[in-house]
């Protein structure tokens, strides 16, 4: 008796699982047709997205060493933390400038973001210098 109930009981959830399957009629993706600005800004909010993730890691590590360190590194990990925060807003707002920017302003949007981004990576390889 309960092997028949298991096996009503998988036959119904299989019936089930089938029918809520979509067809591909329906499940197929539909194209949209992108213009040039919303793909470059797309691809320039995706690298400061990327900068500014790096630099969060920084911060973090910096906060860490913090924690731990001496009296003598505690000063110039201070220095660095405010450097870190301040090209952690920096960045946020050229990525705010850049997805918010229109085909006209987009060009000097997108030379600030990339000033900001190399500053941002001279930034990370300070840190890993420990400088």
């Amino acid at each position: 008796m309960r092997t028949f109930a298991f096996i009503a009981a998988i036959a119904c959830f299989g019936f089930t699982a089938q029918a809520q399957q979509p067809t591909t009629a329906t499940a197929a993706p539909v194209k949209t047709a992108q213009n040039p600005h919303a793909e470059a800004v797309r691809a320039l909010s995706g690298q400061l997205k990327d900068v500014l993730g790096k630099v969060q890691q920084m911060s973090i590590a910096n906060t860490k060493q913090m924690q731990g360190a001496g009296a003598a590194d505690t000063e110039r990990l201070g220095k660095l933390r405010t450097e870190l925060a301040g090209m952690m807003n920096r960045l946020e707002g050229n990525l705010t400038t850049v997805n918010s920017s229109t085909p006209e302003n987009f060009e000097a949007a997108s030379t600030e973001a990339k000033s900001s981004m190399t500053m941002a990576e001279e930034l990370i390889n300070k840190v890993k210098a420990g400088k």
